[in-house]
């Protein structure tokens, strides 16, 4: 499993995402060990998703905190990845988010993924966070899933809604 803590999961790469383009990616949140890419035994094809490993865990926290990332321009997920060795039932429960996730409502134009994390940091880590789109514009809502429930519990306190100021954007945060 220790070998696994510096790895990380790239889902939804182009077809022809090259492991150099991972590379030069993630090489600039610190020195990349090793990266690939999954390809498909019969046709000889990317499966459209890969892994990276980082040298050290701090470029790891960066890469998670900083979401979204865009490779070839186009938006990928990454998270950490889970150890083979972790049976796949508990890669389900580890994966269902809906205990960690929250809805952000009112989300302004300029508001940005970066600018959410910077705020909602501080209930602790995250591990998702994005702002629905259409064409690049804002529909003005999205989502955020700390890695942990406790963060939920220390933002939520006693109240299933609340209104936070983010920079200029008054949104709406529930559960």
């Amino acid at each position: 499993f220790l070998k696994n803590k510096n790895k990380l999961f790239i889902g939804g790469l182009k077809p022809e995402t090259s492991i150099k383009d991972i590379n030069e990616y993630f090489s600039i949140y610190g020195k990349v060990e090793s990266a690939y890419i999954m390809i498909d035994k019969e046709t000889n094809l990317s499966r459209r998703f890969g892994f990276v490993s980082m040298e050290n865990i701090n470029s790891i926290m960066k890469i998670l905190n900083l979401q979204p990332h865009f490779i070839l321009n186009k938006q990928v997920e990454v998270k950490l990845a889970l150890p083979d060795s972790t049976p796949i039932e508990s890669k389900k429960e580890i994966r269902h988010d809906n205990n960690r996730k929250i809805f952000i409502g009112g989300v302004g134009k300029s508001l940005s993924e970066r600018e959410l994390v910077e705020y909602f940091i501080k209930y602790g880590e995250i591990s998702e966070c994005f702002i629905k789109r259409n064409n690049g514009v804002s529909r003005g809502f999205g989502f955020l899933i700390f890695k942990h429930t406790f963060s939920i519990e220390r933002l939520f306190k006693k109240e299933n809604l609340l209104k936070i100021r983010v920079n200029s954007s008054l949104i709406d945060v529930k559960r």
